[in-house]
């Protein structure tokens, strides 16, 4: 057969490819759904066209993805590492859409570090870290607001004293931090143990 007549390194990066066309189609049509719920059901004021322009974005990738695995070109591990990271800008741009660090979704900057840490060399895995905590940090400040779900619940909250460090922005910072603090001591100690497993 043809296949064994390929080098294996091109087997295992093509076949690594063809995962990520997968998760990504999933990670599509999770984040569509959501999206359809939010606005549909929950009727939380998003910004719908910005939103559907970036999934369509996604989409678009993955179609040049599909074709580029078509070809017998091999695939290399800095591509890989690319698409992984055009990921993580498509998954910030989602975030900043719809609150930015104050998106409970925003532990999703894992995954690609996850996948990084799995399905290439160790030094790329440093490299996303990097890439995926600066995006983090950039959407502490950065982002779009988002309108609150019930509005009424911050008046009934104006009626209990004991409420009003709820309402304390300083005290709203410091959760913003210790979730973008959490995100980094997950992903550091991803790529310390991956690399601790490849040695």
């Amino acid at each position: 057969m043809l296949i064994n007549f390929i080098p294996k390194a091109e087997i295992s990066a093509k076949e690594n490819l063809e995962w990520l066309f997968i998760l990504r189609n999933l990670m599509i049509g999770g984040e569509s759904l959501l999206l359809l719920i939010s606005v549909d059901f929950l009727k939380i004021p998003l910004h719908q066209d910005a939103l559907w322009l970036t999934i369509s974005a996604i989409g678009t990738v993955n179609l040049y993805t599909w074709i580029r695995l078509q070809t017998d070109t091999p695939v290399t591990e800095m591509e890989i590492f690319s698409q992984l990271a055009i990921d993580v800008f498509a998954i910030a741009a989602l975030l900043y859409l719809t609150g930015g660090a104050t998106n409970p979704f925003t532990w999703i900057f894992l995954l690609p570090v996850i996948l990084t840490a799995i399905i290439l060399p160790h030094t790329y895995t440093w490299y996303m870290v990097i890439l995926t905590t600066t995006l983090y940090t950039f959407l502490i400040p950065y982002h779009a607001s988002l309108t609150p779900i019930e509005p009424h619940m911050m008046d009934m909250m104006a009626m209990s004293p004991e409420a009003h460090i709820m309402q304390d922005e300083e005290f709203f910072n410091f959760h913003i931090f210790g979730m973008w603090f959490g995100f980094v001591c997950g992903a550091g100690l991803v790529a310390f143990f991956a690399l601790e497993v490849s040695n």
